[in-house]
């Protein structure tokens, strides 16, 4: 099948629509069929709509009606909006140069925050700190205006950091005590305790902040929430993990998915 290249600024549709019932098929049932199962007319390229007013300008917001939402062409959208700008100043050249950037930074601080090295104390408060930063974990701006409240009792932070780290007990058992038992540590919420779980296990733990929490609803995908926070978060775990497997993706890549609807797309 061959789709043409739209001008710049406007991406390819990865989905096709019914100019006359508005039924939407997939690339895959264009790929099949190319004339509408409802009514018989020919397909269209459904796109979306980009703002052209500064059409040039790095943070180009896509313009989309809630009612047209679909998870295909908005990550086709995210996959192909280059440069980025990640925030912080920092731009990137492709989204998966910065997925990649994350992930090596990933592999840095889970080095400095293996179990055996937690001893040091002055060494782990320091690392901390420099992970709390975006410019060293390259994936969450905010971090560090609550999170520097945890550098005053390192003690603490170690014995979180430990409970963290064990991947033995259950992931609902550590983020229940993480957040609301004897681990917990002031300066640190949901969204620094799961950026740090995802930051030592990025293939199996999501993060969970208000940027999720907002563009799951907004993708009609909103996870169930229990009583138990432990519970809450392995349902967000699961609903990001169904994502990633319905765009063929991985956790890193959806957390940066979360972040581009959030402040590249403006809804109408």
């Amino acid at each position: 099948m061959h789709v043409c290249r739209a001008r710049r600024g406007v991406g390819v549709a990865v989905e096709f629509e019914c100019g006359k019932c508005g039924k939407i098929v997939s690339l895959k049932q264009y790929e099949l069929d190319r004339f509408c199962p409802n009514c018989g007319t020919f397909l269209r390229p459904k796109r979306l709509k980009i703002e052209t007013k500064n059409a040039e300008r790095r943070d180009i917001r896509i313009k989309i009606d809630r009612a047209h939402i679909n998870v295909d062409s908005l990550y086709y959208e995210y996959q192909n909006h280059h440069p980025i700008d990640v925030g912080g100043g920092v731009t990137f050249e492709t989204v998966d140069s910065w997925i990649s950037a994350r992930k090596q930074a990933y592999m840095e601080f889970r080095e400095r925050f293996l179990p055996e090295r937690l001893h040091n104390l002055e060494r782990i408060s320091k690392d901390f700190q420099e992970w709390l930063l975006f410019r060293n974990n390259l994936s969450w701006t905010t971090l560090h205006r609550t999170g520097y409240q945890a550098l005053k009792v390192p003690e603490r932070l170690v014995d979180l950091l430990f409970l963290l780290r064990n991947d033995e007990l259950d992931i609902g058992e550590r983020v229940r005590r993480g957040l609301k038992g004897k681990e917990k540590v002031r300066g640190i919420g949901q969204g620094i305790l799961t950026a740090l779980l995802h930051t030592f296990y990025n293939d199996r733990y999501c993060v969970w902040n208000s940027r999720t929490r907002d563009t799951l609803k907004i993708l009609r995908r909103p996870p169930k929430m229990y009583m138990d926070i432990g519970n809450s978060y392995k349902e967000v775990n699961r609903k990001l993990h169904e994502l990633a497997e319905e765009l063929n993706s991985d956790l890193t890549t959806i957390d940066g998915f979360m972040w581009f609807i959030s402040k590249r797309v403006r809804f109408i």
